[in-house]
């Protein structure tokens, strides 16, 4: 049969001859076709056999002529025809020169051409929605573009008409149809897909114009379809951060996970965008479109010649796009008027005469030329009066033209101000600062270097710039560079940067101000003196950390109880212990010394992959201490102290042996039903803090062999880590916890072996407050 080979141009189909492959897809292929009875070119989607001996396929290709032939709107690509010939299902529908807007993307694309061109989309989808069409399969390959560059929306084939009353579904419930990078969650899921979802991929196709890239990418449809699910929508500014903050609203909006928070119509979307837009008079590059060159058709098969469309002058947008028959009489074309910002409430068909709209400028076409324009009246110019030409060679002073704004010049003087402020702020951290470690002294020394940059360069450039000196630009643009580092300063840079775009090519003089290397060095003084400044205060703070701070030596403390193989007892905690000192003891326990554990201490197992009790973990008391035992992979063994402790800071120590295989020990405490968990992965060799269930940090570290100490201080909505002396993490957490239960684990990460650990001793000691 000819569906089971390529339909070669000069086939025949019915009443219409193939003149070659347009393009292939999953579902399809379509073909450029010549129907002779109309003396038209036509686009001629084919249906391949394997889906065509499916019945849901081709049930759903039938759908398709169905429901797009009902759809009657300048925006939404005609269908003409579908039959069955020969074993060959196919659809056929207007033939579209000028290519689709995928061909155009890649880079940024101006954002007002960005919302004239999505207008009318929006529309389209807009009005097939009141007719109860949802497209399903919204991408910018289903954008066609004719030779004007109005979009037209095509390939309706995975719509469903939402009929409550239709017993028949098609497509069957939980089967995701449509392409993964614009499909949204609720497709993503299985979900019914409503309007709200043909919404979401107008606002990826947004994204994507304005940024040059797709919010969502993966290396596998899947990971794709999981990050439409999970991850939130990033804001476009951060792949495009020269677009305006207005514009990010409307898109996160769009592209929100719950449909019924984005806009109720994507006219409302476009329309809340085009307000956006306008707000700011910043314009982008307009990424153009490529050349193409459309096929010719095949030798013997070429159709009669017509004459090319012919377009009004006024710039109106009409329905019809294909010429018609010579040898039919002309159709007077039907008016298009685009859809106000408001939903749909009932589509009403355009009005059957033609009535020319007022010359309004079009967003498809350029401003007609050679039209008649009334005279007007300009006066005639104004003379100054005679100045004679000097004689030549007589030397001239350089006519000074534009410049700076002075606003600007006030710009670099508050950019001076905000570098000196940046250095004394840094400063004063450096010295009184003198519990820091050493990570937060070499960041405030990097923001005291920021600073002194900043300062000797926004000076340089407001005295270069104001004397038009030739290196004046270079040391402003270098300012702007300096002033956006320090991240504080990204107003003030964004500011003066626009202003010297303003002013570019008129910030020199061919004759600047005498002075020029005076001006030079000084400013390269100022940034030798806010270098030492910010250096020398660096060093000052480094070298005069008291002995309750952090040392120089791997943030090893002198602190008595976190060294290990020292006494564990409240009086033997010391007194110089980094921001905390002991109050009390809740509870010491030492598993050389007892036969079992105390009634104070409760014991368990649970098994984390069925989230309940039980697993067979033990715990054993003997002389050298309490042996923790897991017998397969994550499951976990505990004790637990049984009764809760009271709000407050508290001291957590503990010395064990870690287990040799692949597992994990440590905390977990202050469960007021989350935890705050402090542990040791051995596999990795990392220290891990949690809050709740949400990782806060892993660090690096370095176990001993044999016994190792670990020590959690607690106070408020800090963290601290300590591990064998060594400073781990200080870290944040949300809030602060209520009274609760804490306790001591251990758990298993080998699959194929059991797992053990040894707890020596371990306390918890209320802090003072």
């Amino acid at each position: 049969m000819i569906a089971a080979m390529k339909l070669e141009p000069g086939t025949r189909l019915g009443p219409y001859q193939i003149l070659g492959e347009l393009g292939r897809g999953g579902m399809a292929t379509v073909y450029r076709a010549y129907q002779p009875t109309l003396e038209r070119e036509v686009a001629l989607k084919v249906l391949p056999d394997f889906l065509v001996e499916q019945p849901g396929f081709k049930a759903r290709f039938h759908r398709e002529a169905v429901a797009v032939a009902r759809l009657q709107h300048p925006n939404i690509l005609s269908v003409f025809d579908h039959a069955e010939q020969d074993g060959v299902t196919y659809i056929v529908s207007e033939y579209v020169e000028g290519g689709t807007l995928a061909a155009r993307l890649g880079a940024p694309i101006q954002l007002d051409y960005c919302v004239r061109l999505l207008r009318p989309v929006a529309d389209a989808l807009d009005y097939a929605h009141s007719e109860g069409v949802v497209h399903r399969d919204v991408k910018p390959s289903n954008i066609l573009l004719d030779r004007r560059g109005v979009p037209i929306l095509s390939d309706f084939g995975l719509a469903r008409i939402a009929e409550t009353a239709e017993s028949e579904r098609l497509t069957q419930t939980g089967a995701m149809v449509g392409t993964p990078t614009y499909m949204a969650p609720e497709q993503c899921a299985g979900h019914d897909a409503g309007p709200p979802a043909d919404i979401y991929a107008l606002g990826v196709i947004a994204f994507e114009m304005i940024t040059g890239r797709v919010p969502f990418n993966a290396p596998t449809p899947l990971g794709v379809i999981a990050a439409h699910q999970m991850t939130p929508p990033p804001s476009p500014r951060k792949l495009n951060p020269s677009l305006p903050e207005s514009v990010v609203q409307p898109i996160l909006t769009c592209l929100a996970k719950d449909p019924r928070q984005r806009q109720e119509t994507a006219t409302e979307f476009i329309e809340q965008l085009a307000i956006a837009v306008a707000s700011t008079a910043t314009q982008y590059p307009l990424t153009p479109p490529p050349m193409t060159s459309q096929p010719s058709p095949p030798s013997g098969m070429q159709p009669p010649m017509t004459t090319s469309p012919s377009y009004p002058e006024t710039p109106t947008y009409v329905a019809p796009r294909t010429p018609v028959p010579p040898s039919a009489p002309a159709v007077t074309p039907a008016a298009y008027t685009p859809a106000p910002a408001t939903p749909y409430p009932v589509y009403t068909a355009p009005a059957p005469a033609y009535t020319p709209p007022p010359p309004t400028p079009s967003p498809y076409a350029p401003a007609a030329y050679g039209v008649a324009q009334a005279p007007v009246a300009t006066p005639p110019p104004a003379y100054g009066a005679y100045a004679p030409m000097p004689a030549w060679g007589t030397p001239q002073q350089a006519r000074r033209t534009g410049g700076l704004a002075s606003w600007v010049s006030i710009v670099l003087w508050v950019g001076v101000a905000f570098g000196v402020a940046t250095i004394i702020t840094a400063g004063v951290i450096e010295i009184g600062g003198t519990g820091l470690q050493t990570s937060d002294r070499v960041f405030w020394l990097l923001v005291g270097i920021a600073g002194a940059l900043a300062t000797s360069l926004c000076l340089a450039a407001v005295l270069g710039l104001g004397a038009r000196d030739r290196w004046g630009p270079a040391m402003a643009w270098t300012s702007v560079a300096a002033l956006a580092i320090t991240v504080i300063g990204a107003p003030l840079a964004a500011a003066v940067g626009w202003g010297l775009s303003q002013a570019k090519g008129q910030l020199v003089d061919a004759q600047p101000r005498p002075g020029s290397g005076m001006r030079l060095g000084s400013a390269g003084i100022v940034a030798l003196l806010t270098l030492l400044i910010a250096s020398s205060t660096s060093v000052w703070g480094w070298t005069h950390t008291d002995t309750g701070g952090s040392s120089l030596t791997g943030n090893v403390t002198p602190c008595t109880v976190l060294q290990p193989g020292t006494q564990l007892t409240q009086s033997a905690v010391g007194s110089q212990c980094p921001g905390f000192s002991v109050a009390s003891t809740a509870f010491q326990l030492d598993c050389r010394t007892i036969a079992s554990l105390p009634n104070s201490m409760d014991q368990g197992s649970y098994d984390l992959d069925k989230s309940a009790d039980g697993g067979g973990a033990t715990i054993a008391v003997r002389t050298d201490g309490c042996h923790f035992d897991a017998p397969a992979y994550n499951v976990e063994g505990y004790i637990r102290s049984a009764s809760t402790l009271d709000v407050g800071p508290l001291l957590l120590v503990a010395d064990f042996v870690p287990p040799s295989a692949a597992g994990d020990v440590g905390f977990l405490f202050a469960c007021d039903g989350h935890c705050v968990d402090a542990d040791l992965d051995t596999e990795n060799k990392k220290v891990y803090v949690f809050e709740d269930g949400t990782k806060l940090v892993e660090q690096q570290v370095q176990p001993l062999a044999g016994t190792n100490r670990l020590v959690v201080v607690y106070q408020g909505q800090q963290v601290r880590v300590w591990l064998n002396g060594n400073l781990v993490t200080t870290e944040n957490i949300t809030r602060v916890h209520g009274a609760g239960h804490y306790y001591w684990f251990h758990l298993s990460y080998e699959k194929s072996k059991r797992v053990d650990s040894t707890l020596i001793q371990m306390a918890v000691y209320k802090l003072a407050a």
